[in-house]
Formats: structure tokens, C-alpha cells, sequence
């Protein structure tokens, strides 16, 4: 794309962007989505760009995306580039955030402190988060958990994404927190880390790991682990040197949530 007469620079987490388009609506909805993405963080700067996305339409490529030059989505149906560029930028935000270390991972509070659930999309850990939030739990997130250099976890509480049991697994939100309960929350310190995986029928065996084995376990959902290896590392200590570190299978969350919670409350 040559020229773009509409045009607007954003910072989020301390990374600058700049959305630009030739099409005045184009650019409204780009910014209305990375909004409900960054739940809010988003603002105007002035500061020059680290990274520029283009929002477009053409007959070739119907509607697109670039990022810094190269096309990253496009697709004929307007509604799906712009849910990939929902996902795309928060990844990114991530990845080059400067202050903060965010972990691929559910995350409650207990108690005045952090359980966290690292896990991949299709984990299960946002069925996981939802049964403790249904069991007490103060819901922080069930996608990021975002560390500052103390290692304390602040709240990154979009809805909460499932997806139907019917074999379709068909995506839905659900709601449970608002606006005013967020700008209230406070950065808790991470008090337990739970590596886990579902196993029909599996017991509650909970394995202890020590610091280092944890900084080995989570470091694959540390987005900004290859980005600012040093910053990460040294995050990533301050948790796991003073946090319950747990490896366990899971059975079907309303158990499994109610004899880890049990659990928790002994050692947390």
C-alpha cells in the first residue's frame, strides 16, 4: 500500500504501533478491535512506531492485513482477518512488552496470592480457571499472565473463551468480572505454579518441582522469552524461587478444582 491518509499511533504496554489505512472505516474498527484485545490498553502517542499494521481491501487479496510490510492475514470475509488480528496483536504486544513477562497462562488469585496454569490454546485451562473462579477463586485471566520484575501477576481479565463439548467446539465467552472490579484489582505475588495436563480418570499426584525445573517448564509459553531472554529469565526467577511449583495430571475440572484447592490451602 502507497499512501495512507488515515492514520494513528498507539502505545500498549509500552510498545509503540501505528495502524494505517486508506479507508476511514477500516481504520475505526482496527482500533475498536485492538481495544477489546488489549481490554483498554491502548492510547495515543506520539512516539515513533515499533510496529506498523495496514489495514486494506483490494479485489486480489479481498480484505488484509500487513505487519511491518508483510501480509500476515487476508481473507474474503472481512470478520475473520480482523479475528486473527485480535490474536495477532496481543501475541505481539507480548513478545515485545519491555517491563513485563507475560506467560501463555490462566491465572487466579487465592488468598491473597497467584495460582498459575501455563498452558497452550485447547489445554483446557480456561475450563480449569472457570471451575476455581466458580469454587472462590478471584479471576486475573485465562490467557496471559502478565509478571512485572518483582514477578507479581496483574490482571489480564478479558472474558473467559470456551468452546462446546458437542465435538464442534464452537467458541463462546463467559463474563465474570466487570470494569469497576478491574481498575480495583492489585498485582498479586505468584504463590503456586501448576504444570498439569488432562487424563480421563486420573488421580491427584501431586509432584513437587524445584525452581530450576520450573523455569524449564514454563519457559515455552514465555512469550517474550526469545525477544528479551535476560529480562525474562530474571522474572522467571523471582516466581519460581518463591512459589509452590506443582506437576500433576487432571481429571474433569469440578474435582480436580475442588482437591487442588484443598491442596493449596496447606501450602500456600
Amino acid at each position: 500500500m502507497t499512501s495512507a491518509p488515515y492514520s494513528q499511533n498507539f502505545i500498549s504496554f509500552g510498545v509503540p504501533i501505528r495502524f494505517e489505512s486508506r479507508n476511514a472505516r477500516l481504520l475505526e474498527k482496527a482500533i475498536k478491535t485492538a481495544n477489546k484485545a488489549l481490554i483498554g490498553n491502548l492510547r495515543p502517542t506520539q512516539k515513533r512506531p515499533d510496529h506498523t499494521f495496514v489495514f486494506g481491501r483490494n479485489k486480489e487479496l479481498g480484505a488484509f492485513v500487513e505487519h511491518n510490510g508483510a501480509i500476515i492475514a487476508e481473507n474474503e470475509i472481512e470478520r475473520g482477518v480482523f479475528k486473527y488480528f485480535d490474536s495477532y496483536l496481543r501475541v505481539r504486544i507480548g513478545e515485545y512488552c519491555p517491563d513485563r513477562v507475560f506467560i501463555h497462562s490462566g491465572a487466579v488469585g487465592i488468598n491473597g496470592k497467584a495460582l498459575l496454569i501455563p498452558g497452550n490454546s485447547f489445554s483446557g485451562k480456561s475450563t480449569l480457571v472457570l471451575e476455581l473462579v466458580k469454587l472462590g477463586a478471584e479471576y486475573l485471566s485465562d490467557e496471559f499472565a502478565i509478571l512485572d520484575k518483582r514477578g507479581r501477576v496483574h490482571p489480564y481479565a478479558r472474558p473467559i473463551n470456551m468452546r462446546t463439548t458437542d465435538g464442534k467446539y464452537r467458541p463462546y465467552t463467559v463474563n465474570v468480572t466487570d470494569k469497576a472490579d478491574l481498575k480495583k484489582k492489585k498485582p498479586l505475588p505468584v504463590g503456586a505454579v501448576l504444570f498439569t495436563s488432562y487424563k480421563e480418570n486420573a488421580p491427584f499426584r501431586p509432584k513437587r518441582l524445584t525452581p530450576a525445573e520450573g523455569i524449564m517448564t514454563i519457559t515455552p509459553y514465555t512469550l517474550p522469552i526469545l525477544v528479551n531472554p535476560a529480562y525474562s529469565i530474571q522474572v522467571l526467577h523471582e516466581v519460581m524461587n518463591g512459589a509452590l511449583i506443582v506437576q500433576s495430571k487432571r481429571t474433569h475440572a469440578p474435582r480436580f478444582g475442588e482437591k487442588l484447592l484443598q491442596y493449596l490451602a496447606k501450602l500456600m
